[in-house]
């Protein structure tokens, strides 16, 4: 034995001095790349900090029009409210038409409230203080279009007369849009950026599918229709990207070229583009990335300069730290030694308690099988199958937890006593297991389930757990084209479990990606 360690000691020693010199030699034979990698590095870094730049600046953008909607919102509810308690102070209802027509033509906040008062004898209409109000009030249709236009609205019945007074959702979304778009006329970003705003006309695309709505940089052009058909000097689709993406995800990045803020000089512009949905608006800011050459020029000069002064100390470290590493190791290695055992114990990929795989090795199994799936190494279908034991928490609650712990290893056993040497089962967590069926695909599926139901009845009741039995309900998925990520296959086998579990537990249900 002591032998051997000193043999291993040796190879240990041997291999620090052959890696130490193999690092040296490699060092200075890419010395050269180091400022291009460098490069690499900060032109991502500065991308990195532009997109959150750009990100941060847009979303804020989209938190302050809702606030702006909540605050006028609020705003006007209590304009109504006091319009109200006016009308209650009035004693004399023969003064209520002049009262009217004084109170809401005034120029005051009181212009986008839309009122009107009805003769309760006549049903005629004596006031509107605008000429497309709903009216009347009584026919259905109509009470369905004051529901679905207005924000609020209250009627008012006095003795002789019936009132109305509202605010459309419109009016206040216009006073919304109106303080953003001073806002964005008159703000000033860094970078000589900007934010600008395209008003959806048509979510298909096309000519004429969007209005120009904002745009700081050319106002002149604010009410212009788009068109996805347009293109860049480099022939890229600008409008078309933007508009797939928001589609698709509610934001994007995206890069094109156009003209920079007060200049004619066109450069390449870095793009974040979000859709605020209520007004069909897409949100966007853009920074130009010229500037990042002539930064990483003059970044490029100081880093030469600590690149030599960082060989020098490189070289002089590894070799104090081969000579330091040779004693080094020696003392190491016993308590390496320990220290890998007791890692192999902590990192065991058997569940203790049933003795199946659990979680740890099921997504190492699983990430494997995917990658292989992806790039068409696997020749053999695969199904996975999520497995939960009915009323669980029960059997805990009434016969104690060390008869639970029980009715797990039984499950276990039974399992892995129907399954085949190349399956493996998983402890997913809890009562739930997770198993996978290498071989085994959808046109070889069917009864196997029922298989595995049948052979847990017979099986029980079980000699340790006396008159208590149990059963367990299956989600079933199978890994098909197009998946990318095993959590998509897991996702489903969830859905199917769920829908075991909601029918009446005890069974089976399959989910394919066309049932999603």
């Amino acid at each position: 034995m002591r032998r051997e360690n000193l043999n291993y000691r040796l190879i240990i020693i041997i291999m620090v001095l052959i890696m130490c010199s193999v690092i040296g030699v490699i060092y200075f034979l890419t010395i050269n790349k180091i400022d291009a990698v460098y490069k690499d590095a900060g032109i991502e870094g500065l991308l990195n900090l532009k997109k959150v730049y750009l990100k941060d600046t847009v979303d804020n953008l989209a938190l302050r029009i809702e606030g702006l909607r909540k605050e006028t919102r609020s705003d006007y509810n209590k304009i109504i409210d006091q319009t109200i308690d006016y009308i209650a102070q009035i004693e004399d209802e023969s003064t209520f038409k002049d009262w009217m027509r004084i109170y809401f033509n005034a120029e005051s906040s009181v212009h986008i409230i839309d009122a009107m008062m009805i003769d309760l004898s006549s049903g005629a209409l004596i006031y509107a203080n605008k000429s497309d109000l709903i009216y009347p009030l009584e026919l259905a249709a109509n009470q369905m279009r004051l529901k679905n236009e207005y924000e609020r609205y209250e009627i008012i019945t006095l003795e002789h007369y019936r009132i109305f007074i509202g605010v459309k959702q419109k009016s206040l979304d216009d006073i919304v849009i109106n303080r953003i778009k001073d806002e964005l006329h008159y703000s000033s970003y860094a970078d000589d950026s900007y934010i600008w705003v395209n008003e959806i006309l048509n979510y298909s695309g096309g000519d004429n599918y969007a209005v120009r709505l904002i745009r700081p940089n050319l106002i002149d052009t604010e009410g212009a229709l788009l068109s996805t058909n347009t293109t860049d000097i480099k022939g890229n689709h600008p409008y078309l990207t933007e508009l797939e993406g928001v589609k698709k995800e509610g934001a994007i990045f995206y890069s094109y070229y156009f003209k920079k803020l007060s200049s004619e000089e066109i450069s390449e512009k870095l793009t974040y583009s979000k859709l605020y949905s209520d007004f069909n608006w897409i949100i966007s800011m853009g920074v130009h990335l010229d500037d990042i050459s002539e930064y990483l020029i003059v970044t490029s000069q100081k880093s030469n300069e600590h690149i030599k002064a960082l060989i020098r100390l490189i070289v002089t470290l590894i070799v104090v730290l081969s000579i330091l590493s040779i004693g080094f190791l020696i003392a190491l290695d016993r308590w390496y030694n320990g220290r890998i055992k007791r890692n192999l114990i902590e990192e065991a990929l058997i569940d203790p308690l049933t003795g199946a795989l659990n979680r740890r090795a099921g997504i190492r199994d699983l990430t494997a099988i995917m990658n292989r799936y992806v790039n068409d190494d696997l020749e053999l279908p695969i199904t996975i199958i999520m497995m939960d034991l009915d009323d669980f928490k029960l059997i805990n609650d009434n016969y104690g937890h060390e008869t639970g712990d029980k009715v797990l290893g039984c499950f276990t056993r039974t399992i892995k006593d129907h399954v085949r040497q190349s399956d493996r089962l998983y402890r997913w967590g809890g009562e739930e297991f997770l198993l996978v069926l290498e071989g085994l695909g959808a046109e070889n599926f069917e009864g196997y389930d029922l298989k595995l139901q049948s052979a847990l009845k017979l099986r029980q009741p079980f000699e340790d757990l006396g008159t208590l039995v149990f059963t367990m309900s299956m989600g079933i998925a199978f890994f098909e084209s197009g998946d990318r990520d095993y959590k998509e296959v897991l996702a489903r086998a969830d859905t199917a479990l769920y829908l075991s579990k909601k029918t009446g537990k005890d069974r089976a249900n399959i989910c394919r990606k066309n049932d999603l």
